[in-house]
């Protein structure tokens, strides 16, 4: 994995090797500059979206959530007015209106547009609930 800020000759060189085939047999490209950009990602590839949650509360209230399956638990607690929109990858403008629609309807408390377990796999604290099921934290 290249994480280099700065623009190299190879990443050049590969891109216009990956489009050869557009070129009809024109190989008179000329590069006339370069940038270098990153996105970022999650390691499931799903984005995070949603409040962004308070970690010592959940560690706190749902450390037993190895052990507690289906007992009932605490609501969850969030940091207020702070909302995530992030790891978005190279699906962001896909994702656009359903992340736009999902942030607004938290803000203003509305009913979501769609099925609530869209929203949860793309809880910031998805994470760190995976972690607490496991008993790893």
């Amino acid at each position: 994995l290249n994480q280099s800020k700065e623009a190299l000759q190879s990443d050049d060189k590969q891109n216009i090797q990956n489009i050869q085939e557009f070129l009809k047999g024109d190989e008179s490209l000329e590069i006339l500059g370069s940038r270098v950009a990153f996105r970022s990602y999650s390691s499931d590839r799903f984005p995070l979206i949603g409040a962004l949650y308070d970690e010592k509360f959940y560690k706190d209230a749902y450390k037993s959530l190895l052990w507690s399956k289906n007992k009932a638990q605490k609501l969850a607690q969030n940091l207020p007015n702070i909302y995530l929109s992030t790891a978005l990858g190279s699906r962001g403008f896909a994702y656009a209106p359903i992340v736009a629609r999902l942030i607004a309807a938290l803000i203003n408390d509305e009913p979501l547009g769609f099925y609530k377990s869209l929203a949860n796999e793309a809880h910031p604290a998805r994470f760190l609930v995976r972690k607490l099921k496991k008993g790893l934290v």
